[in-house]
């Protein structure tokens, strides 16, 4: 029975909800303050490790690859109107789901601090659905595969997949080699 304190876990909503603090960090710590960490993810029995990103810098980067891909799809040198209707349709920038603080003056030479981010204003209320991963391996089930070389490395991971992580991005050590991997 329910008592009222903390969270139900009878409720069977509960269990798929998010880990709220994975989501503050992500939304605190890398979205909104720009921290790229190290992570590994334990995702139903499989094993993937990467460098969290921000939602805008997976965004950007995605727009990027579209446009590029674009370009080498056209059969003729793009003109420059066809170029920025090309960026406009790819540009993915303005698709996040994070909430983030009005961009002002970021030059650092705003006299007024009542508008300045506080990231105590935002903790426990985050929304966001979605991690990003830049140049992320799946160490489970092996052999390992790592993403490092192509056009790409990224990944977008839905949170409610996640059962269990790690700050540290992890590296598979053979004992066979002479000098073990460096942690990062």
């Amino acid at each position: 029975m329910f008592d009222g304190f903390g969270p139900d876990l009878g409720d069977p909503s509960f269990w798929h909800e998010p880990d709220f603090l994975l989501a503050d960090l992500i939304s605190l710590m890398v979205n909104k303050a720009g921290m790229q960490l190290g992570v590994t993810l334990f995702l139903k029995g499989i094993v993937i490790t990467g460098t969290l990103i921000s939602e805008r810098e997976y965004l950007k980067a995605l727009s990027e690859a579209f446009v590029t891909q674009a370009r080498k799809s056209a059969p003729n040198k793009l003109s420059k109107d066809e170029l920025k209707a090309l960026q406009d349709t790819f540009d993915f920038t303005t698709l996040t789901e994070d909430s983030y603080p009005e961009q002002g003056d970021l030059s650092g030479d705003d006299e007024d601090d009542e508008d300045d981010f506080d990231l105590d204003d935002d903790v426990g209320s985050t929304t966001i659905r979605h991690l990003h991963l830049k140049d992320p391996a799946i160490l489970s089930p092996q052999p390992s595969i790592t993403f490092t070389h192509g056009e790409f490395s990224m990944m977008r991971l839905r949170l409610t997949t996640v059962d269990g992580w790690m700050l540290g991005r992890s590296t598979v050590f053979n004992p066979d080699d002479d000098i073990p991997p460096i942690l990062h």
